[in-house]
């Protein structure tokens, strides 16, 4: 399964969205009304899911799923 496609069943399941609601573009913030627990909820979740530690500081940067993808596919890399 893709790193996008597993984030997003993620998203869903954490934020109570439909996956049909979870675009690339969507802000996971202000779209979703994700508050501070359930973006700590999340972030130990996406940790858990594939193997990394997330820091605050690198969730701070993170608006849009597509962010989101794109640090964790980084992430796997060592970058």
């Amino acid at each position: 399964m893709e790193v996008k496609d597993r984030v997003i069943e993620l998203l869903a399941a954490d934020l109570d969205v439909p996956k049909t609601r979870i675009k690339g573009s969507s802000d996971i913030r202000d779209d979703f009304k994700a508050d501070s627990l359930a973006i700590i909820d999340l972030i130990m979740d996406l940790e858990e899911e594939f193997g990394l530690k997330i820091e605050d500081a690198d969730f701070e940067e993170i608006r849009t799923v597509d962010d989101l993808v794109k640090k964790i596919e980084k992430m796997r890399l060592g970058w």
